[in-house]
């Protein structure tokens, strides 16, 4: 008795609710235009190509190449930083940011993440061990580096002379690079939180 009190009104609701569907023969079809073909107008054509350390192995990574004037920059997960000339791709310089063990033992990784950024007289990135490392441009000396609250998850970004990090404890980070040291207890490369999440 019970089932029947909730069964009929249930059928009778669903009836309801489908409405005129259920008589009609007729069916939304969307029909989709053909692609238009295309012709290429050029047929790109390989330079050059090179390699920079190991990759990134079975990781996932944001470690894409950075581009100013007729250098590009390049990096690994391993530690290892190239600039390169963009027009033959022959290398300017390389340094390796791995921590070296000693004489005996394998270097440890920096586990470089967020990018790679150009910007005036350096280059910037970070890594998973909440290290932003700031480079010059023209040898790949390190010209300061810093510790943030977190690895870094993006390529740093540079404005008004601050080198805003994203780190993966959802905080937006800055660090003074030389025009910006003497607001940041004078030294280059101080880290401060800017924004909570």
């Amino acid at each position: 008795m019970e089932l029947r009190k909730y069964l009929l009104p249930g059928l009778i609701s669903v009836t309801l609710l489908s409405g005129c569907s259920l008589f009609s023969g007729e069916e939304d079809v969307v029909k989709m235009a053909p692609l238009p073909k295309v012709e290429n107008q050029f047929d790109p054509q390989e330079i050059w190509s090179t390699s920079v350390g190991d990759g990134i192995g079975d990781f996932h990574s944001n470690l894409h190449p950075a581009w100013q004037a007729d250098t590009v920059y390049a990096a690994d997960r391993f530690g290892i930083v190239k600039a390169l000339n963009a027009i033959d791709g022959k290398q300017k310089w390389k340094v390796n940011l791995s921590t070296d063990n000693g004489f005996f033992s394998k270097n440890t990784s920096a586990l470089l993440s967020g990018g790679v950024t150009a910007a005036g007289e350096h280059i910037y990135i970070g890594s998973e061990r909440a290290q932003v490392y700031a480079l010059n441009s023209e040898d790949g000396s390190i010209a300061w580096q810093t510790n943030v609250a977190g690895e870094a998850l993006s390529r740093p970004v540079v404005s008004d002379g601050l080198v805003l990090i994203h780190t993966s404890n959802g905080m937006l980070q800055g660090a003074g690079s030389e025009q910006r040291c003497g607001e940041m207890d004078g030294k280059s490369g101080h880290a401060g939180t800017l924004a909570a999440r």
